[in-house]
């Protein structure tokens, strides 16, 4: 080989060498993730929001995910703390211009945040308040995509490969204008997600990369905190105030979503079990002596925590409780590592950052919140809600975010806000999705665990769910329903060889038979005696 040759060969590879250092160091991973949700459209109560405020308005945009929608609460918006915090300041003060409007959507993750703040500035608020930490990792959980591989060479090999961030990130942008290829993300992950329940199995979950490793987890706790700094550079450029707050998690409310680690386990199963049949002599003991040969179990944490709690030892109960969290396999929620990285970033910005579950937790037993203010993990009930906009109110007056009204109200200023708040629920959110919020909420977190393989804990999600729901979503459930029981029983293999009349034979049987269970008031009867492995002739017959 020539020595021209070889200095051309030279020049290409480090050439190439430089520009992948150069993308390696410009581009992360994360970029690439495609998205659960896109940021909504503005909410019409902003649409026609012009000028500036004046000196006694209040303007207060309130920007976050399904919490803050008000989710499953319809009509969209309206069963939000935030929107029954403008309710309550009306009440309060009537005379003056009040808005205070959500602007949130299910899903958001704090990148889509600061997207929607850079809009909402544009409406001049006279406060921003922006929360946090529900769904940090959600992107993650639902693409499947390892974002740190394990393996020191795999590793290297994504780095070096950065420049196709660079490639798609082009192409994002050459789209945009035609519909956007996000919109397109969120579309194809969405029609994914649930279809994949079919595939799964008790302990094999739907989706690749579970569990989430720690390596990827602070990857994104990373962007979180990336995206709080430039939330808090927009409103500085603005000059407008700005509150954080944490999202809710309802700690010792909710079962872990994931497997854990070391996968099904009949020893934990059936303390589980018995748990919930009601048996609770000598459990402690048999918990405890189990976590100690599997101490990285998040559910025989929770477990652990649900027995303390109910024993009274209400700090050890939030110790385990924390521990299960934090351990889950699939952090769909708040857990510990993203609050305290939202708490040391506020701090670092000497931003004021305000907890949610606080008020919840004032109420509760031990600092435990009573789970009927949460409909889930992260999901407030209408009373949830209502608890937690009368605080704001209050935690908004004394850091001196409203303007210094006069209070008109004769009596309890908290008594006229909880009175206007509780007419405005009663006569403002749709009875129907007030009626049906539990059901809904059991429907979708049934189906979420059946995804990521958690049969056990889908099966009483399912069952609530059916109790409750609509007649128009009875044979969607029961189908999930059918599936869940016939699959942890080992049913399922019996059914396989089968024409696919018998098994829809079988399922119509199994559907009446619900419908029946339910009317008379032992649903949770039949399940169990399914569960077990009995035949519905022989459960019907009991």
């Amino acid at each position: 080989m020539s020595s021209e040759m070889r200095r051309t060969l030279l020049g290409l590879v480090s050439g190439f060498l430089s520009l992948a250092l150069i993308f390696a160091w410009i581009y992360s991973p994360v970029d690439e993730l495609p998205s659960v949700a896109t940021p909504p459209t503005l909410p019409p109560r902003l649409v026609d929001v012009t000028g500036r405020p004046g000196p006694e308005d209040a303007r207060i945009i309130v920007l976050g995910a399904s919490l803050t929608a008000g989710y499953p609460y319809a009509p969209e918006l309206d069963g939000s703390y935030a929107r029954l915090l403008g309710v309550g300041l009306r009440s309060l003060h009537s005379d003056k211009s009040i808005l205070v409007e959500a602007w949130a959507k299910p899903a958001l993750d704090s990148v889509r945040l600061v997207e929607m703040a850079e809009r909402a500035l544009e409406l001049e608020p006279t406060l921003l308040v922006v929360t946090l930490g529900s769904n940090e990792f959600a992107n993650r959980v639902f693409s499947g995509q390892i974002l740190v591989p394990a393996n020191p060479f795999h590793r290297m090999a994504e780095k070096l490969s950065r420049s196709r961030v660079f490639l798609d990130d082009l192409a994002r942008r050459l789209e945009r204008d035609s519909g956007g290829s996000r919109a397109r993300e969120q579309q194809a992950l969405e029609k994914g997600i649930l279809e994949k329940i079919v595939e799964t199995a008790p302990g094999k979950p739907g989706l690749t990369g579970l569990p989430i490793s720690h390596d990827d987890q602070d990857l994104l706790l990373g962007r979180l905190r990336e995206s709080m700094i430039r939330i808090d550079e927009l409103c500085k450029e603005k000059g407008t105030p700005l509150v954080f707050c944490v999202a809710n998690y309802c700690r010792g409310g909710f079962w872990p979503w994931g497997i854990s680690e070391g996968g099904r386990d009949p020893v934990v199963d059936a303390l589980v079990v018995g748990y919930r049949q009601g048996h609770r002599e000598g459990l402690l003991d048999r918990v405890e002596k189990a976590l100690r040969t599997r101490p990285r179990r998040a559910d025989l944490h929770f477990l652990e925590g649900r027995l303390l709690q109910e024993a009274g030892h209400h700090a050890k109960a939030r110790v385990a409780f924390d521990a299960a969290r934090d351990l889950d396999g699939v952090p769909m929620h708040l857990t510990g590592e993203v609050q305290r990285t939202l708490l040391a970033t506020a701090q670092e910005l000497s931003r004021e950052i305000l907890i949610l579950d606080t008020p919840l937790e004032a109420l509760g037993e031990g600092g435990i919140p009573s789970r009927s203010y949460y409909l889930d993990y992260g999901h407030l009930e209408e009373s949830g809600h209502a608890v937690v906009a009368l605080w704001l109110a209050q935690k908004l007056r004394e850091g001196g975010y409203l303007p210094s009204w006069e209070a008109r109200q004769t009596g309890s200023w908290k008594e006229t806000f909880q009175k206007a708040v509780r007419r405005y629920q009663v006569t403002q959110v749709e009875a129907q999705s007030r009626r049906q919020a539990r059901a809904r909420m059991a429907s979708a977190n049934g189906a979420f665990s059946m995804l990521f393989g958690n049969y056990r804990d889908a099966l009483p999600y399912l069952v609530s769910a059916f109790e409750g729901c609509l007649p128009a979503a009875e044979v969607e459930i029961a189908i999930r329903l059918s599936l869940c029981i016939l699959r942890l029983s080992g049913r399922d293999k019996e059914l396989k060889g089968r024409p696919p009349a018998e098994g829809e034979q079988e399922f119509i049987r199994l559907y009446q038979a619900y419908q029946k269970a339910r009317k008379e008031g032992n649903l949770r009867e039949l399940v169990e005696r399914l569960r077990q492995g009995a035949k519905l002739g022989a459960t019907t017959n009991h």
